[in-house]
């Protein structure tokens, strides 16, 4: 087996890595490099670019993102042809791609680009999905364990990693999200400038790039500074759930870990 279709399949099983996992996976690709020694930038980049030649003709790429909440960058295999989230049918039930699509909306909608479990759990009581609790506890846990969504310090759920890397387009095109000013990735949670409508990722918001707090791109002050650099979001505003609860039948009960505590 080549080194690149070593990675390709690593990347195949695992769908997506830390930055210290690829490297990892790089450094086993690496047949000359001396015991001990670190895979450099350099390297991982030019193995990256070699990979993606051989995968250019099969719309496949290797793609690097950070994970909104610390800056981490995470490493994905994406399809460069097709990434509307209905190719997601091929994997998700319908009622999970409603699911997904709806909490999708309803994160990169909410104030604060996170929502409560409570809110969560009301999103798959609608009449298009009609979920029970237990079931829409299990696929958010599947989901947040695959990455395309993660729970923040507050217990509230924002968007993953994984999402951002493989549904970039569906996010940038159907919800009108912009690139981040500093790093030009796709940001959704992030410093929002209320006079030009920039957006700034928070690990990207430190005091070498931004000068008194002011929009590096119209110099007017940011209306949120409070979590700049900080990378964190918070939602606590309490929602009802809804009354009837766990009587409603689900034709297809994804399957997951044990559920997480209802609030």
């Amino acid at each position: 087996m080549t080194a690149e279709n070593y990675l390709i399949q690593s990347l195949m099983w695992r769908q997506c890595l830390t930055e210290d996992k690829f490297k990892q996976m790089v450094g086993k690709c690496q047949r000359d490099l001396p015991e001990g020694s670190e895979v450099s930038a350099e390297m991982m980049g030019q193995m990256v670019a070699k990979v993606n030649r051989q995968l250019r003709p099969y719309n496949m790429a290797i793609s690097r993102g950070p994970n909104e909440s610390d800056g981490t960058i995470h490493y994905a295999l994406i399809n460069t042809a097709d990434n509307d989230i209905t190719r997601m049918a091929t994997i998700w039930t319908q009622k999970e791609l409603i699911y997904y699509k709806k909490v999708l909306t309803a994160i990169v909608e909410s104030d604060t680009t996170s929502i409560t479990s409570t809110k969560l759990l009301n999103i798959g009581r609608n009449d298009e999905i009609k979920f029970t609790v237990s079931a829409a506890e299990n696929l958010m846990n599947k989901w947040m364990d695959q990455k395309w969504f993660e729970e923040l310090s507050d217990g509230n759920i924002a968007i993953g990693v994984r999402s951002l890397l493989e549904m970039n387009v569906y996010i940038r095109d159907h919800l009108d999200v912009k690139d981040c000013l500093r790093c030009k990735i796709l940001c959704v949670r992030g410093l929002d400038c209320m006079s030009c409508s920039s957006k700034l990722h928070y690990h990207c918001s430190d005091s070498q790039y931004i000068q008194d707090n002011k929009c590096p791109n119209c110099h007017k002050q940011f209306a949120d500074t409070e979590h700049m650099n900080s990378g964190t979001t918070a939602d606590n505003r309490d929602e009802d759930v809804d009354s009837d609860s766990d009587d409603t039948v689900v034709e297809d009960n994804p399957s997951g870990r044990r559920g997480r505590s209802k609030r």
